[in-house]
């Protein structure tokens, strides 16, 4: 746009943008408060026949498989009705709880793990395409906006944690009528989640939307601009006629990941879902749990969430004036001494404050990983960003995978040491070219 006074009058487009931005966002925060809720409490609470490592480790394992045709599923039926996929799963995944069975909870388990697929992929892609339109209607480049974006979309949804674990707190009191009490709170936030994104307007309608609220002037020239850069912005919409079969998509994802970028960006994919299956996993059941009570996991997790929470709005905000790869760094250095304090520490019922002290630490952590990482994605693969995420979410979700897999199986100090190497070849693979992340 080349006029200035022209960009005054997109003020309507770009609120639209930030409305569906809002609304995506609330969405996912809604849906994760009750999935997030549940996950920390899954290894912990008694569910009868069915063991709650199994049905994390199951929802991860079909997360990770997902990923390879994800991006498939997200162009052929688009990034909104994937989300809203997910909001209905995880609605019925967490009234399964209700009647923990064999047959109630692993079904469904592989349903949220094949959703929870699509969605992540769905929301990096909307919120790229968010970022992407909204850069049109002012003189900033697009990349001053996705880390912003990204921010303010993790920033939201991590409310989550915060609300989700201080549900239990007020809420549980150890016995099976609260329990019960708790999964109602969780189903209605999660049928809340759908109800808002029913509200969320589609790529291909938000584009016809932007049209629509393009001034016309006398020669018509920036409407005509307007409509070819959001015909160009709205391929998610176009779907091919023939279908491709499986082996083709796994083909496709096969040498997409010979990408050097993304080859680089692997190993810290990798410990990224290994770091979060041991936070939920075996920190909030091996740590929390046996040293200061179940009671405290709530509380514990909760100091974790507001720190991720506003860790995420303000690494978004930073990430545009002092650059990502400086902010991927401060993450390698975090994560790891949050590790190996867990690992050389001795805990006791006197160790609460080293508990929740360390969770701070994790959250601040895992906000750099939310925020940059789709940033980064989103920069590297402005016109592959399905690719991208699918990769993110196939490595990220094999990790959580092993991770609640193994959660039963190995010391927790064995998992730490897992950690600690994968990060330190993270950080070497990622310095080999960090001119590219920039």
């Amino acid at each position: 746009f080349s006029r200035s006074e022209t960009i005054g009058e997109h003020e309507p487009s770009k609120k639209l943008i930030k409305r569906n931005l809002y609304l995506v966002s609330f969405s996912i925060m809604c849906s994760f408060t009750s999935f997030g809720g549940i996950q920390n409490l899954e290894t912990s609470i008694d569910l009868g026949e069915v063991s709650g490592g199994n049905v994390l480790a199951m929802l991860y394992f079909v997360f990770a498989f997902a990923s390879i045709f994800g991006s498939s599923a997200v162009k052929k039926f688009g990034s909104f009705r994937c989300m809203l996929f997910f909001g209905f799963i995880c609605a019925i995944f967490i009234l399964s709880h209700l009647l923990p069975r064999v047959w109630t909870l692993y079904p469904m388990a592989v349903l949220m793990g094949l959703s929870a697929s699509f969605l992540w992929i769905s929301q990096g892609e909307y919120t790229s395409f968010l970022a992407v339109s909204y850069s049109r209607l002012t003189s900033r480049h697009e990349s001053f906006y996705t880390g912003s974006f990204q921010g303010i979309f993790f920033f939201i949804f991590m409310i989550s944690t915060i609300v989700g674990n201080l549900i239990p707190v007020f809420v549980l009191d150890g016995s099976p009528q609260s329990v019960s009490i708790l999964l109602q709170f969780y189903f209605f936030s999660a049928v809340l989640g759908v109800i808002i994104m029913g509200f969320v307007k589609s790529k291909k309608s938000l584009s016809a939307s932007i049209i629509s609220h393009f001034p016309k002037h006398d020669d018509d020239l920036d409407h005509v601009e307007m409509q070819e850069i959001n015909k160009a912005l709205t391929k998610e919409s176009q779907v091919v006629g023939k279908k491709v079969p499986f082996y083709l998509k796994i083909k496709q994802t096969i040498v997409n990941s010979t990408n050097r970028q993304l080859v680089l960006l692997m190993p810290l994919f990798l410990v990224v879902g290994l770091e979060m299956s041991f936070l939920f996993g075996c920190f909030t059941s091996h740590i929390i749990k046996p040293n200061i009570g179940l009671d405290k996991i709530g509380p514990a997790m909760t100091v974790y969430g507001i720190l991720c929470c506003f860790g995420s709005i303000f690494v978004g905000k930073v990430s545009v004036y002092i650059g990502r790869v400086f902010i991927i760094f401060v993450g390698l250095i975090m994560h790891p001494c949050a590790a190996f304090t867990v690992y050389v520490a001795h805990f006791d019922s006197s160790s609460t404050i080293l508990i929740y002290s360390i969770a701070a630490v994790w959250g601040i952590g895992d906000a750099i990983w939310n925020t940059i990482i789709s940033a980064v994605l989103s920069a590297c693969f402005p016109h592959n960003s399905e690719i991208a995420f699918s990769h993110f979410r196939l490595f990220q979700g094999s990790g959580l995978f092993i991770g609640f897999l193994t959660v039963n199986v190995f010391e927790y100090h064995t998992t730490l040491l897992i950690i600690l190497f994968l990060f330190l070849v993270a950080a070497i693979c990622f310095t080999v070219d960090t001119r590219k992340f920039g």
